[in-house]
């Protein structure tokens, strides 16, 4: 079983990951690595990864906030 559990979290993308490949996709774009035609689609996903770091960074935030009021 703890196997299994240590396979699951290593295939599991982070918050960290996802900062990453924005950052990626940023040097790559910058570098012409893209051709004109992709970059829609490039730009969609690099608004899905900016969406999906802002809504992990504001429940953080109200976490972190909740805990401080809590406590």
């Amino acid at each position: 079983m703890r196997e299994l559990v240590k396979k699951y979290k290593e295939q599991i993308i982070t918050i960290d990951d996802c900062k990453i490949i924005r950052g990626i996709l940023d040097v790559v774009t910058q570098r012409g690595g893209f051709k004109g035609t992709e970059l829609s689609t490039i730009g969609a996903i690099y608004d899905k990864l900016t969406k999906v770091i802002d809504i992990n960074t504001n429940a953080q935030q109200q976490n972190e906030g909740g805990e401080e009021s809590n406590g």
